[in-house]
């Protein structure tokens, strides 16, 4: 019998585990661990005859990146960078990490900006970095209080140093660097990071010849190969889940798809971390490096007070074979709004995702890619409160 498993952290839910009683032949290993010096959760489902050292291996990769670019830990190589590196100093960080930023640029220049690296300058002004929405508890939902930033004086400002052109990535004799050209530059990995480690953990389980697993970083899904039920191996089944009320212990199923595996699951929205201001709006941490305003307010008509948008894109769940490429998609769908979104999907036909949004306190729009078929989509009472969008 099936069993059904909750993804930790994640805006997806899996129908299905492993049910491996009856296979001898391989090792079943069901293990998590504290990865990232314990600011993120390696939790697998592993089937193959070399599970254990597969674990052990996605383990050490992730500390070793971990202890380069967390903004958490001082001495990391990306925390230097940003604040104590000068202009065109260059600073050491390791393959993986270059390879990442590497990486990031060219998603930033795949979705137009709306994901970068480039924006923590912004995230810092708007107390939406790790330290700021930290302090705001959603279920006492006490309001933070103080100025919003201004816009002509201090979100243009910080705008102004969020320009990833003026990072310069190197390589000499073997070894990786990167520096700024403009000595204000700050970058946050953030964005990125699950899905890149979630990807070199895909490396490590095929090396291992795995024959199907379950890696979920943080919230992070990839499923490599089939889900084995005890006597074959049969497609996943995932249900997406309610992005609202964003204050909630638990989330019930919205619709649900299968999947064959070897693909990647990824979902971006605005109610894990967010505050609300004294001033009622809401401001959730995905930041628009565009206009450099938290992805739900814009700016009023006089150019200078802040307003909460009339609808939002609450919740994207992107799938597709590259979890690196899903997290920022994912992200990058939240900035674009939802026309926006749909018209980059269907310019993309390597990537699928389901996106919802908010009007107000309603239910919004709903649009899902054409290769997403979903199942037991009549059982899902809160999906139907949803318009279907279809992109002209």
């Amino acid at each position: 019998m099936k069993k059904f498993f909750a993804a930790v952290f994640a805006a997806v839910s899996l129908f299905s585990c492993f049910s491996c009683a009856e296979n001898y032949e391989y090792e079943y290993l069901e293990k998590d661990s504290a990865v990232f010096s314990g600011a993120m959760t390696l939790y697998v489902k592993l089937l193959g005859r070399d599970a254990s050292s597969a674990f052990e291996e996605m383990s050490l990769t992730l500390e070793k990146i971990g202890s380069e670019i967390s903004l958490t830990d001082k001495n990391s190589a990306l925390s230097y960078f940003n604040e104590k590196a000068e202009e065109n100093e260059k600073v050491k960080v390791s393959k993986e990490t270059y390879n990442l930023i590497s990486l990031a640029l060219g998603f930033e220049k795949e979705t137009g900006g709306a994901f970068s690296i480039g924006a923590f300058n912004l995230s810092e002004l708007w107390g939406l970095d790790v330290d700021g929405y930290s302090g705001y508890d959603p279920f006492e939902d006490i309001p933070v209080k103080g100025e919003l930033p201004d816009y002509e004086t201090q979100v243009l400002s910080a705008k102004a140093h969020c320009d990833t052109s003026r990072l310069i990535l190197t390589q000499e004799a073997g070894e990786c660097f990167i520096e700024k050209s403009d000595g204000e530059l700050k970058i946050d990995l953030g964005g990125i990071a699950k899905g890149y480690c979630a990807d070199l953990c895909v490396g490590i389980a095929k090396r291992h010849s795995l024959k199907s697993a379950l890696i979920n970083i943080s919230g992070n899904i990839v499923l490599l190969g089939g889900y084995y039920d005890g006597r074959k191996f049969v497609d996943w089944e995932i249900s997406v889940l309610q992005p609202r009320p964003k204050a909630a212990l638990y989330r019930e199923e919205v619709c649900a798809f299968g999947s064959g595996g070897d693909i990647s699951i990824v979902t971006s929205g605005d109610y894990r971390r967010y505050y609300r201001h004294e001033s009622d709006l809401q401001l959730c941490h995905i930041i628009d490096p565009i206009s450099g305003l938290p992805t739900d307010i814009s700016l009023g008509a006089d150019g200078k007070s802040y307003v909460q948008k009339p609808e939002i894109v609450s919740s994207a769940t992107v799938l597709c074979g590259s979890s690196a490429a899903a997290d920022a998609y994912s992200t990058a769908l939240c900035v674009m709004g939802l026309e926006n979104a749909a018209r980059f999907l269907q310019e993309n036909n390597d990537v699928c995702a389901i996106i919802f949004t908010e009007r107000g306190e309603a239910h919004g729009r709903m649009y899902a890619s054409d290769g997403i078929e979903f199942i037991k989509e009549d059982t899902y009472g809160e999906f139907r409160k949803y318009e279907k969008y279809a992109p002209a």
